[in-house]
Parts: structure tokens; sequence; C-alpha cells
């Protein structure tokens, strides 16, 4: 069954379908990501698909029929540790913590090597 996700705030139309298509017999693709004109960028990414226009939908919605662990990889290796720093393996390979960790990293309440934002100032 897929996993519908959005991976973007944006309301705006998607002109643009970014596909990994599968080597499954039992489907045509791994993933499909829409985007708008704005988010365009997030379709530049080398994700092994291919592009095509005239999407319709909204922006950042994605399709995801690959496996439960398969999602956590790409998540983790895509987004968590470039952005953040954090992942699965940092924290005993609970997705839920690392998600969190990312989620304060990213909202400047946590420091990127697990610390409290305001216990890691110098001179404090």
């Amino acid at each position: 069954m897929p996993v519908l996700r959005q991976i973007s705030t944006c309301a705006e139309p998607s002109t643009l379908v970014v596909e990994r298509r599968s080597r499954r017999k039992d489907r045509d693709f791994d993933y499909r990501v829409a985007v708008c004109v704005r988010h365009r960028w997030l379709a530049e990414e080398d994700w092994g698909k291919s592009l095509r226009e005239g999407a319709g939908g909204r922006c950042g919605t994605v399709v995801d029929h690959r496996d439960y662990a398969q999602v956590v990889q790409s998540h983790s290796e895509l987004w968590l540790r470039p952005l953040a720093m954090h992942g699965p393996e940092d924290h005993g390979g609970d997705v839920a913590l690392a998600l969190h960790a990312a989620a304060e990293v990213l909202a400047g309440t946590r420091t990127t090597w697990g610390l409290p934002s305001s216990t890691a100032r110098c001179g404090s």
C-alpha cells in the first residue's frame, strides 16, 4: 500500500512530477513527487528519476510505494543527515527520536551535536 506524504507546506498547484521508475513488475514507479514552479529545485536533485511536465495536484505531495525501511533510509540520507546531522542510527535506530532531534536542530533549540542550544554557548 502506498504512503502519502506532504514534504512542503506550499499550497500552490504542482507543475512538474518527479518519478523514480520501479524495477518491480507489480508497479510502475517507486515514488512520485509533485512540485510547483517555485519548488522546482527539488526536482533538480539526482533521485534516480524522470521528469514530466503538467502534474496537477498540490506542491510537495509524495506517493511512495517503497518499503518502510527504504523510505526511512532515503529520508535520512536526503534530508535529516544533510540538514540536521541526525539520523536514526544516532538514536539507537529510533526514527521518532531522530525526527524530533532534527526538528529541534532546525528550530534552533538543539545543536547538531545534541546539546540544548542554551547550554552549548561558549562562555556560559
